[in-house]
């Protein structure tokens, strides 16, 4: 839930950032000197909430709800609405809940069509036990903005807590439609793939972010991983080795090769290969419980030996 959190409160600063400029030029043109106040309060929240100070910053939006509650402009009740939400976010992460739900109930009630607002409302419900209002909520935000990547993550979560794969995928490709550049998406949909059983798609999924990440080491190292859950060996070594002798002291692509040679059957090679890099990481917790389950594993083999 933290990813979803830290996603919707980053969108909600855009929107809200927008907001404030419409209505700083209100103000300065005397079209809603009324406003000020409130404009004030609602510049303050949001510095104070992206410099972490989320008490102060629920202060502020709560002076903004209850001084624009009369407001009638379309812009005015936008930052309302969104005050409102933000206030309903941090109360959620203070455990707040009913509190939390009622902040957010009057976000939508100024403006039904927030989608953040709608979608913050869902993941209080979530943390409520109340999976089928959350689900309605996030369905619900998705209509209103079907660009909000944050619901479709939601729904995700909770198609994949009931097992529900292909909804999960589903859900997952619109939410990859509405964020194209967000990799962790394609990262989620070919695990989706995998459990679902459907290893072409995963493998089609895991070199598209390959592809889209410019060959990086950690996505060569995810479609290794793949190929080594899947027993493609041949496919998994090159990549492992290519990312091992570009970066000799990237440790995961070495293990990976020692999690290889053992998955092979080639216990003492992989023994060798992790002691020799317990020499090099000798406090590296990884490569000690790594060597630990070679030994293990070697050892009834030793004693069946005449």
């Amino acid at each position: 839930m933290n990813m979803i959190r830290f996603i919707k409160v980053g969108v909600a600063l855009t929107v809200v950032s927008a907001a404030g400029a419409v209505w700083g030029a209100t103000a300065e043109t005397g079209g809603a000197k009324t406003a000020t106040p409130v404009l004030a309060s609602y510049n303050e929240g949001l510095s104070l909430l992206k410099a972490g100070k989320q008490e102060a910053a629920l202060e502020a939006f709560i002076k903004v709800v209850a001084g624009g509650a009369k407001m009638t402009e379309p812009e005015a009740r936008a930052m309302v609405s969104s005050s409102a939400d933000k206030a309903g976010m941090i109360l959620m992460e203070q455990g707040k809940l009913e509190a939390a739900e009622s902040m957010t109930l009057k976000a939508i009630a100024v403006n039904p069509r927030n989608a953040l607002a709608l979608n913050t409302l869902g993941m209080i419900f979530l943390k409520q036990n109340k999976a089928e209002k959350a689900a309605n909520c996030f369905k619900a935000a998705m209509r209103a903005d079907p660009q909000l990547a944050a619901s479709y993550r939601n729904l995700t979560g909770m198609m994949m807590a009931k097992g529900d794969l292909v909804n999960a995928a589903q859900y997952l490709t619109m939410a990859l439609e509405a964020d194209p550049a967000d990799l962790r998406l394609l990262d989620s949909l070919a695990r989706v793939y995998e459990q679902d059983k459907k290893p072409e798609l995963a493998e089609k999924t895991w070199k598209t972010l390959l592809q889209k990440t410019k060959d990086s080491p950690r996505a060569k190292l995810q479609l290794g991983e793949f190929y080594l859950r899947t027993g493609s060996f041949d496919k998994a070594r090159p990549l492992f080795q290519e990312v091992a002798a570009a970066n000799p002291k990237l440790l995961d692509a070495r293990l990976l090769l020692v999690r290889l040679l053992a998955r092979e059957g080639k216990t003492a090679e992989a023994e060798k290969a992790g002691r020799i890099l317990l020499k090099e990481f000798p406090d590296d917790l990884a490569v000690r419980a790594e060597l630990v389950g070679l030994v293990n594993e070697a050892a009834p083999r030793k004693e069946k030996k005449p």
